[in-house]
């Protein structure tokens, strides 16, 4: 870690704890310019990443009931997705929040506009906060979508998947659309357009 980041401190046990660090390094990768733990007494994981309006943005998962947390949201199940934005510099924290249900959530990847944050991941909570396009949990997991307003209150969410394990890894932004990519074993993975690419579910595992 480096002098003046967010947190110096690593906040929990040293065997088999993982705690998100995020690091700043220069474009030629030759300098350290800030570095800082991001966590609290339980399990820890970023994984992935974004930059946007002078400040970055985390998402992975945590266990921790202590994680950083600047709405009032608690820690819902096991383990919960999060989101937490930062200075540039590593410095302060502008938001942070869990986002879950009784189950187990992880985010897996976030894109970001001027106003919104957009969230994607894999949950296994049948009351997983949601209010859009499906809110019926499917099955054995199912992929979310999440958008949150600068402050990270829920403006809206979803599930997205069927009765096989669902699992999103990617997101991003195009005009008006939400952009999720990832990975379904449901054969009958919701396809609303006739013309799509394939239609087809080809088992053996997952298709993308």
């Amino acid at each position: 870690t480096t002098a003046g980041a967010y947190d110096t401190t690593y906040n929990g046990p040293l065997s088999n704890h993982n705690e998100v660090v995020v690091s700043k390094l220069n474009t030629t990768l030759t300098t350290l310019q800030a570095s800082t733990f991001v966590g609290g007494d339980g399990e820890d994981v970023g994984m992935n990443i974004a930059y946007a309006n002078s400040s970055v943005y985390i998402v992975g998962s945590t266990s921790s009931t202590n994680f950083p947390d600047t709405i009032g949201s608690t820690l819902a199940g096991s383990d919960d997705a999060f989101i937490t934005r930062l200075d540039s510099s590593l410095a302060t924290i502008g938001a942070s929040r869990y986002l879950g249900g009784s189950g187990s959530d992880i985010a897996n990847a976030v894109a970001v506009t001027s106003t919104n944050a957009f969230v994607t991941g894999t949950t296994f909570s049948s009351n997983f906060p949601v209010s859009g396009f499906d809110t019926t949990y499917n099955g054995s997991a199912d992929v979310f979508v999440a958008a949150l307003g600068s402050t990270f209150a829920l403006t809206a969410s979803t599930y997205l998947g069927d009765t096989g394990y669902d699992n999103a890894t990617s997101i991003a932004l195009s005009g008006s659309s939400v952009l999720v990519a990832g990975g379904t074993g449901s054969s009958s993975f919701p396809m609303p357009n006739a013309t799509a690419y394939d239609r087809t579910y080809h088992g053996g595992g997952t298709d993308g």
